[in-house]
């Protein structure tokens, strides 16, 4: 089973989880195949929207697997020094 971790949002501590599921699920709603995903992994982690939509999914997903309600906006993810995030990804 996949471990989500917890990055600190506003003083507070939310699950967050970057797994094979989240990377499918962003190809997905981006209309991407995994291999474009792939290929293209530096252009898409350097596109603040691309970014703040494969965030999102990793709150998301973290937040389902660790049973806690989410608290966030979407609009919120970007809020956060994007070098917070390279750890996880």
């Amino acid at each position: 089973m996949a471990r989500y971790e917890e990055i600190e949002l506003n003083g507070e501590r939310l699950p967050i989880l970057f797994s094979m599921k989240v990377v499918m699920e962003f190809c997905r709603e981006k209309g991407l195949k995994l291999d474009d995903f792939v290929q293209n992994m530096e252009s898409i982690l350097n596109d603040p929207d691309s970014l703040e939509l494969l965030v999102w999914i990793g709150f998301k997903t973290g937040h389902k697997l660790s049973k806690k309600e989410l608290t966030i906006e979407k609009e919120m993810v970007l809020h956060v020094d994007v070098n917070t995030y390279a750890k996880y990804i």
